[in-house]
């Protein structure tokens, strides 16, 4: 049976203290120690999955799973955990209608407490999608009762959705949980819906620093070598451990916030004091009226060649009270806490800028940063709407966005995303009339 958003907040509600299994794999204080006095240029500085331990001195087992088969057994052990760590990679460059599914999704990582699996689904023999998706780990990855943690997961479940037919659910983005521990009772204006990078949550929360590298974009539909493994292992453990510390803080709070719901839910982050974050206002003053709207549902109105900016000036942004909760969040740690990078949109976008005339301007316009969001990186239009701003975008501009570019630009599309898209700009459009009747 799944959870709706209401069956969520009521069980929040009900229980905000929700009781997890206890961990029994830790650093050792003086491995810790060891770690945090080690050069910088040196493999022992940085955080990984082999550094907890159990009682038994024992660390996490990794299951590297290269078999269909094999990956089958291994995933039924992480049946009835309630929190995973979750991670993919794919081959660099590769995108969604160009590449195979292998090349698009490589590896699936999984993580708890004692062990992690390695899912190599590229080395699966067979090319569909149900040659390659183990049930026990479908079955899993769409479980609402399980919660997947890790950093700009949803795209990954996009991704996922896609190529291998999952319908995720119980998608949990850790940085919304780090947001709300770290800012909300001093700078509540901060806490958003915008991904934090991994890297640099693992520093603040976990005390050392991940390490990445070239790795990151080696070649992961071959055979992984034991750099590849280390790697792909602490990705996901890290996204384990984070939420299980995280949630350990909050749980600390005085007044206690309720746990941000899962991603799919669509639900607000609600403060210890009950309010949802990121509700600013600001006065239109246009309309003569000192009208409070919420920033939450800023519709916004620009043409194909206009830039975000200007966008933001013709829906009111010069009269908001405050800058954007992005601009302060980058202002108050630079270093610790970046914004994700969508890497496959920006090689894509520097390439159709150098093509195109529109690319000459000293900012690409926001309908294609959309459409590149959209298609190349594969993200749903809600995601696309909070990537590209905060206060996210309404969902009928990214909409109207995605189908200006394809249409004008004639460029390749999905045609039954992009039939989501018509429907919703449709809606906006009949809404509109509606509106201008009842003025009339």
């Amino acid at each position: 049976m799944s959870t709706s958003s209401a069956d969520y907040l009521d069980q929040e509600d009900l229980g905000r203290s929700t009781t997890l299994p206890p961990l029994l794999h830790h650093i050792p204080p003086q491995d810790l120690r060891n770690a945090l006095i080690a050069s910088k240029t040196s493999q022992a500085a940085f955080w990984k999955y082999s550094l907890y331990k159990s009682p038994k001195n024992q660390k996490p087992l990794v299951h590297y799973c290269w078999k269909f088969e094999q990956a089958e057994r291994y995933a039924k052990m992480f049946l009835g955990e309630p929190v995973i760590g979750f991670d993919i990679e794919w081959e660099a460059g590769s995108t969604i209608g160009d590449n195979s599914i292998k090349e698009n999704v490589s590896l699936i990582q999984i993580a708890c407490d004692d062990r992690i699996a390695l899912f190599h689904v590229a080395l699966f023999f067979g090319e569909r999608p149900e040659d390659l998706m183990p049930p026990s780990l479908k079955a899993i990855l769409e479980s609402p009762e399980v919660l997947k943690t890790g950093v700009n997961i949803a795209a990954d479940f996009s991704r996922l959705r896609r190529c291998l037919g999952v319908e995720g659910q119980g998608i949990f983005e850790v940085s919304h949980l780090y947001k709300l521990v770290k800012f909300s009772e001093n700078e509540p204006a901060k806490v958003d819906k915008k991904p934090f990078n991994l890297a640099g949550q693992v520093q603040d929360i976990l005390f050392l620093p991940l390490h990445k590298g070239v790795v990151r974009t080696s070649a992961w539909s071959k055979k992984l070598s034991l750099e590849q493994t280390d790697y792909a292992a602490s990705d996901a453990y890290a996204g384990f451990r984070l939420f299980r510390e995280l949630d350990k803080a909050r749980s600390l709070m005085n007044p206690m916030p309720p746990r941000p719901a899962p991603w799919e839910l669509h639900q607000p982050i609600i403060l210890g004091n009950g309010e949802q974050a990121g509700r600013k206002t600001f006065t239109k003053r246009s309309t003569g009226l000192e009208t409070q709207l919420s920033m939450l549902s800023v519709e916004e109105e620009q043409p194909f060649n206009d830039e975000e900016d200007e966008a933001q000036d013709e829906a009111g942004a010069d009269d908001m009270e405050d800058d954007t909760a992005q601009d302060e969040l980058e202002s108050f740690d630079r270093g610790t806490a970046a914004p994700v990078k969508h890497e496959a949109a920006e090689r894509w976008l520097a390439e159709w800028a150098s093509n195109s005339t529109l690319g000459k301007k000293n900012k690409t316009p926001s309908a294609v940063r959309a459409y590149a969001l959209w298609q190349v990186e594969g993200l749903e239009l809600q995601q696309v709407a909070e990537a590209m701003r905060e206060p996210p975008l309404a969902l009928s501009t990214v909409a109207s966005y995605v189908v200006q570019v394809v249409k004008t630009q004639k460029l390749p599309h999905e045609p039954a995303r992009l039939q989501v898209a018509l429907e919703m700009e449709e809606r906006r459009y009949k809404s509109s009339i509606q509106k201008t009747r009842s003025i009339i």
